[in-house]
């Protein structure tokens, strides 16, 4: 799971939170992945397939689930 976090931190995309990177939350065998946009997010996913690509893994994508934010206004 450290390649996720590897790869993610360098390419800098996704939420920072007084200048700490906060675009992935790890636990046990599942990540969220955190970006303020959808392009963001569709980058981020691309490095996270990349990833599990390069390690031989595959995701359960019958575990993935995308969830917006609410709009003010």
């Amino acid at each position: 799971m450290n390649a996720f976090i590897v790869n993610l931190r360098q390419s800098d995309i996704g939420c920072h939170f007084l200048n700490m990177y906060c675009g992935c939350l790890l636990y046990v065998d599942d990540i969220v992945l955190l970006s303020p946009s959808v392009n963001g997010l569709q980058l981020m996913l691309g490095i996270c397939f990349r990833t599990e690509v390069d390690l031989s893994l595959q995701f359960n994508c019958s575990k993935c689930r995308v969830a917006g934010g609410r709009r003010r206004g």
